[in-house]
């Protein structure tokens, strides 16, 4: 059996720990899932439950679509912080989406509309 130094087991370990947070950095990016809703639930508004779609306009390759605004399908992108920012230019307002479950509705004067919690739910 080879005998391995400290320096380099060191070295491999390293590299094994960057690799495995590349790939939990990566993940993060897309908690939301294309099969499913996004179930938006806020004080003083009704449930609010748009579809999960893939989409090549967004920088992690889904979108949040809602027949009902201009432009159907609306681009989700990632935030320095991990969270998720999607835009409805129609209704000219944005939605911030935390991976814990939370997020905040902002109009495009960026002022705070309300928070609301979210979670998944089949289509």
């Amino acid at each position: 059996m080879a005998k391995v130094s400290r320096p380099m087991l060191i070295a491999v370990m390293t590299l094994l720990l960057g690799s495995a947070m590349s790939f939990t950095v990566a993940a993060d990016e897309v908690f939301l899932d294309t099969t499913k809703r996004l179930l938006i639930k806020a004080d003083g508004r009704s449930d609010y439950s748009p579809r999960i779609v893939d989409c090549d306009s967004s920088s992690v390759g889904v979108c949040i679509r809602d027949t009902n605004g201009t432009p159907a399908n609306n681009p989700v992108e990632l935030n320095s912080d991990g969270t998720l920012t999607d835009r409805f230019d129609g209704w000219r307002i944005y939605y911030v989406i935390g991976s814990d479950g939370s997020g905040k509705t902002y109009d495009y004067g960026n002022t705070l509309l309300r928070s609301f919690n979210w979670s998944m739910i089949n289509k």
